[in-house]
């Protein structure tokens, strides 16, 4: 089965959006993440059987504001921010 999480993140402009996952949590199966961006132009992640990166993952992902158009300067946040 799929468990699915989704964290705020903002943009500095005040844009907000979230960076989904979606996890393997069976207990039999390999074990991955994908990682995805709503609200924000980027890539996606999958990471596989315990894999880490060696950056964050708004770092690998290189999410882009449509606000104002700013590449990488989005952080974790809270849904009431700006």
């Amino acid at each position: 089965m799929t468990y699915r999480t989704s964290q705020p993140i903002n943009c500095e402009c005040g844009h907000r959006g979230s960076l989904d996952c979606a996890e393997n949590d069976s207990p039999y199966g390999k074990g991955w993440e994908h990682y995805t961006l709503s609200g924000f132009k980027g890539g996606e992640i999958q990471l596989t059987g315990g894999e880490r990166l060696a950056q964050p993952i708004l770092v690998a992902i290189e999410p882009e504001c449509p606000a104002c158009g700013k590449v990488g300067a989005v952080s974790y946040g809270s849904a009431e921010a700006k």
